[in-house]
C-alpha cells in the first residue's frame, strides 16, 4: 500500500509527508515491525527518486529508542552511502542538523556512519575526502562535535584516527581533523590528549603507522596555534 501510495503521480507527496511524520514522531503504540518497514521503503522507494527526504526519514528512524528500529536504519543508510552522491548528501544533513541543534545520538550517529573508510568506495582512498565541498562539511561538523562531551565523540575520533594509517588518506584526515580546532587551544589539547590515548592502545604492525599519524597531527595542531614560530625564536626553549 505504501509503495503503491509512494509511487502515485498525484498523491505521492502526502505519503513521503505521512513517513516523515512517523519517522520523526512514531505514534507510541507502534510496533518495530512497522517501523522497520519504513526504513525499507525508504530505501527501497523513496530514495531512488528523492534521495534527499530519504535520508532525513531514515535519519529520524536511526535516531529512535528502540534498538532494533535504529540499528536497522543505520544498516541501510549505511548501504546507501555506497552511492558517491548519496554520501554527499549525507555530509550535508549531518552540517545542517549540528546547524541548528546538536544531540548525543547525533554526534555518534556521525562518528559511526561518516569514517575515513566510508568515502573510499572504490576510488583512491582519500580521494573523496579531499574533494572541496566533502571537506569543508566535514571540517565544520567535526568543530561542532569536538566542543561536545569527549564521551559523545571519542569513539568517532579514533575510528578516524584508525583510517589515517592508510598513507593514502593519512594527510586529508590530519588535516580535517586539525582544521576543525582552528587554532583553539581547548580544542587542539583534547584532540592531542585523544590521539595519544588511541596511540597508547594501538598494538602490533600498526604501531609505526600510527606514530606517523600522531606526529603529523601534532605538527598540524601546533602549526594552526603558530607554534613553530615560536619554537624558532631566538633564545625560545625548543
Amino acid at each position: 500500500m505504501l509503495r503503491s501510495g509512494l509511487l502515485h503521480d498525484r498523491h505521492g507527496a502526502h505519503f513521503r509527508w505521512q513517513i516523515w511524520n512517523w519517522a520523526r514522531q512514531p505514534p507510541p503504540d507502534a510496533p518495530s515491525a512497522f517501523l522497520t518497514m519504513l526504513g525499507d521503503v525508504c530505501q527501497d522507494v523513496i530514495a531512488p527518486r528523492y534521495p534527499s527526504q530519504a535520508i532525513v526519514r531514515l535519519h529520524h528512524l536511526a535516531r529512535h529508542r528502540r534498538p532494533e528500529v535504529s540499528e536497522h536504519a543505520v544498516t541501510l543508510l549505511s548501504r546507501s552511502v555506497q552511492d558517491r552522491r548519496f554520501l554527499r548528501r549525507l555530509v550535508q544533513r549531518f552540517w545542517d542538523v549540528f546547524e541548528k541543534r546538536v544531540r548525543e545520538n547525533d554526534v555518534v550517529l556521525f562518528g559511526r556512519l561518516l569514517t575515513p573508510e566510508t568515502f573510499d568506495g572504490g576510488e583512491q582512498p582519500g580521494r573523496l575526502l579531499a574533494e572541496r565541498g566533502v571537506r569543508g562539511h566535514l571540517t565544520r561538523s567535526w568543530k561542532v562535535v569536538l566542543e561536545q562531551p569527549r564521551q559523545w565523540w571519542q569513539g568517532g575520533v579514533f575510528a578516524w584516527l584508525h583510517g589515517a594509517l592508510d598513507p593514502h588518506r593519512r594527510e586529508v584526515v590530519v588535516d580535517i581533523l586539525a582544521a576543525a580546532c582552528a587554532g583553539d587551544l581547548t580544542l587542539s589539547s583534547q584532540l592531542e590528549q585523544t590521539a595519544t590515548h588511541w596511540f597508547d592502545a594501538v598494538t602490533g604492525d600498526d604501531t609505526r603507522d600510527a606514530a606517523h599519524v600522531l606526529d603529523l597531527l601534532r605538527a598540524r595542531l601546533d602549526s594552526a596555534l603558530g607554534l613553530h614560530f615560536l619554537s624558532a625564536q631566538k633564545g625560545f626553549p625548543s
